[in-house]
């Protein structure tokens, strides 16, 4: 061959590779990825086949449902159930005859299980004369696994009989109910009888009937679960059958009944009797659900017997005082506070509610004694918060209490009450006090020294040394235990590194904002009031709050500083930044030992702006400690023109570091195909998190770089997590105008 003509094929090779270049660019990216997905679905390995038929049915292309049918006949079971799961997305009709004919030939039960679910939302109505037979007995008539019960020792039926049931109250099929009955009744079967009464509910007439029948011969579980199917109103029938429950001897029968017409009509005068009702929690239950709409009836709830219901009436008054008197309520107050401490309580909030600023004087008496159960103590704090600025004197004199959750709740009522008015007010100067240590003042030192003759003598203690015995018999060793563990040789103590011990103290430890305050730490008054204080600044976005929050970060209590840079950082997000007069005292604490007051500075300086707190944030992202790497990638993210920081971060051993690094990249649109690449690293697991960046960024743009890679197979390895990447990057009904675009 001559070079012309070596040339001449040249050019024919790159002529059609180009054109097919073009057919591919041409080519919507939704068309092209089905094609791939179906070409891969047909002759891809069994994983590949899987996740291909998933991704099928997230991007719902119209020929999906085609090639899913044909999946259906694929011989691995795998495959065919996660083909019929795709089907029952797409919910599409022409998939009834493929989906039934896998119900009854196809003996995977997990087939089965999905056809069965397909079928019934389709509302195939050929289905229901199987599931008829489905409901009574493992028909011959379908295929099953025969081994399968003896290698998993379980009945695939079982599974069949309870989506059966389910399926043909879809049907609303009245014919299923003798069938239905005999399953219930069974005695060597499962029991069905919870899952069936609500399908029997649903079969008309005939359901109830065998309502009724079942209500009348079974006992009080029968006829509760058979009251909570009932809805009332919606048919006579219901309604005899769910007075029979309100009429019930049993108590927790009523109860179910009573909810139901609650929740069919609030206003039911028949609701009104069950004030008196025997059982307290039917009584409770009408008391919570009816409020104030009955005065006289909560009124006499007051000295009703049951503690519960009395908290009841007491916190209905409280929410509502406009419906009730306040003559003579002070007595009942005086009987409800002789009794049970937590009714106390609520009832010193009722009367607060009631009687207003003249009950402050007694209520804060009663708080300043110590004697007082600690419950009742709680219930005047919430009634003193109710008396606005009345209260605030006997609750800022209860922040320095010595039971730490009088102090707690004391200063949280305060907060309540300073966020309720514009600042500056009464409670947030008390609170800016309690931060400044003016609140609860450190006592003094008292000097001891004085109190000792220098030349007492102190008399020594010898200790006899004790003589070893051999123990002769097992009581001997019981016996002498305690000196034999004297004579044991010492085991030199564990070592522990700083992370085990950051994790062994991070264990006795609650995280402030995502859990209940600790109410078990001895801690001195004066500085729990201080540290609390600073924590709860944090939800005040005033401009002197960060203002005195970094001041207090000069004082030497690492607690304390903790709390200031949390508040600090609150207050950031809620604002969006930090005054740059802040720089100073957060970047002195960013070197400071404590790795959790390291990574809250870093939180902080994320929302002040300036190169010096960017030029700091870049430094923390190689901190040792992982914790506060996170957090200055997080905050430095929010920084502009921070490229190379952040994909050096995203080669972190620290999965969380590789995130936030990929979220900042992704916001300012920047290195998609480093993003790309982290899908496949790790074993995939950042796949879901970096396809999400990618919807809100370009997802045709990303899919265009993840067919590239099912395009090249050298890199069939990372075929699997590129599948499930086109799919999730097209999935309805998120993208619906995405893929509509392609």
């Amino acid at each position: 061959m001559d070079a012309s003509a070596e040339c001449g094929l040249l050019r024919q090779q790159i002529e059609k590779y180009w054109e097919v270049i073009v057919a591919k660019t041409k080519q919507p990216v939704t068309s092209r990825v089905f094609d791939k997905l179906s070409q891969t679905l047909e002759s891809g390995i069994d994983i590949h086949r899987c996740v291909s038929a998933t991704a099928l049915a997230d991007i719902a292309h119209p020929g999906a449902s085609a090639v899913l049918q044909k999946a259906l006949l694929d011989e691995d079971e795998d495959v065919r159930t996660d083909a019929m799961n795709a089907l029952v997305m797409l919910q599409d009709s022409g998939s009834a005859e493929a989906a039934m004919e896998n119900l009854l030939g196809d003996p995977c039960p997990e087939v089965k299980l999905a056809a069965l679910e397909l079928l019934t939302a389709l509302k195939y109505q050929p289905i229901v004369p199987w599931l008829l037979k489905l409901v009574i007995s493992e028909t011959d008539e379908i295929n099953w696994d025969q081994e399968g019960y003896y290698q998993t020792g379980w009945e695939d039926w079982l599974d069949i009989q309870r989506v059966a049931i389910k399926a043909l109250g879809e049907f609303e099929a009245a014919e299923a109910v003798p069938g239905i009955l005999d399953a219930i009744s069974d005695e060597d079967g499962q029991d069905v009888t919870q899952l069936a009464i609500p399908v029997l509910a649903r079969l008309g007439e005939v359901g109830i009937d065998a309502l009724e029948q079942l209500f009348d011969s079974g006992d009080a579980q029968m006829r509760r679960r058979i009251c909570s199917s009932l809805i009332a109103g919606s048919s006579a029938q219901v309604d005899v059958l769910l007075l029979a429950g309100l009429e019930d001897k049993d108590d927790n029968v009523r109860l179910v009944a009573v909810e139901k017409l609650l929740a069919a009509d609030i206003n039911d005068p028949r609701l009104v009797g069950f004030y008196q009702d025997t059982d307290e929690n039917v009584r409770r239950l009408i008391a919570e659900s009816l409020g104030a709409s009955n005065p006289e009836k909560i009124t006499q709830m007051l000295s009703d017997p049951a503690p519960g219901v009395r908290q009841v009436a007491f916190r209905t008054i409280a929410a509502e005082p406009e419906f009730f008197e306040n003559e003579g309520f002070s007595e009942v107050v005086r009987q409800a506070i002789a009794g049970v401490p937590e009714i106390a309580g609520d009832a010193a909030v009722a009367w607060a509610a009631l009687i207003g600023a003249p009950s402050a004087n007694s209520l804060g008496s009663a708080l300043q004694n110590p004697a007082q159960p600690l419950a009742f103590r709680i219930g005047l704090i919430e009634a003193l918060t109710l008396l606005d600025e009345a209260g605030l004197p006997y609750l800022a004199e209860a922040a320095g209490d010595e039971r730490r959750q009088v102090r707690v709740s004391a200063l949280s009522a305060i907060a309540e009450i300073a966020a309720e008015t514009s600042w500056p007010n009464n409670a947030s100067q008390i609170l800016l006090a309690a931060l400044k240590g003016e609140l609860v003042q450190e006592p003094e030192e008292t000097d001891l020294s004085d109190e000792a003759e220098e030349d007492e003598e102190v008399p020594v203690e010898v200790v006899e040394p004790v003589e070893e015995k051999e123990a002769t018999s097992t009581l001997d060793q019981i016996m002498n235990s305690e000196v034999q563990a004297d004579n044991e040789p010492k085991t030199e103590p564990v070592q522990l590194s700083e992370e085990d011990q950051h994790f062994i103290d991070l264990s006795k430890m609650r995280a402030m904002r995502k859990g209940k305050v600790s109410l078990d730490v001895k801690i001195a008054p004066f500085q729990d009031v201080r540290r609390f204080a600073a924590r709860l600044l944090g939800d005040f976005n005033e401009t002197a709050v960060p203002v005195q929050l970094a001041d207090a970060l000069n004082y030497q209590d690492d607690e304390l500083k903790q709390s200031c840079l949390e508040s600090l950082g609150v207050i950031g997000q809620t604002r969006g930044r930090l005054n740059k007069s802040l720089y100073k005292a957060v970047v002195a604490e960013a070197e400071h030992q404590d790795r959790a007051i390291r990574r809250l500075a870093a939180r902080c300086l994320g929302f002040i702006n300036g190169k010096n707190a960017t030029s700091q944030l870049a430094n923390m992202c190689n901190d040792a400690d992982v914790h506060v790497r996170l957090e200055a990638t997080r905050a430095l993210g929010r920084k502009k023109d921070q490229v190379d920081t952040m994909l050096k971060a995203l080669q972190d051993e620290y999965s969380g570091v590789r995130l936030e690094a990929a979220k900042s990249l992704a916001a300012n649109q920047l290195a998609m195909d480093e993003l790309v690449a982290l899908t496949f690293r790790y074993d995939g697991m950042h796949r879901n998190d970096i396809v999400t960046l990618f919807r809100d960024w370009n997802p045709l743009q990303a899919c265009d770089k993840y067919l590239e890679i099912l395009d090249d197979d050298i890199r069939k390895r990372d075929w699997l997590v590129a599948i499930q990447a086109v799919g999730q990057l097209l999935k309805k009904p998120e993208n619906e105008k995405i893929r509509a675009a392609a």
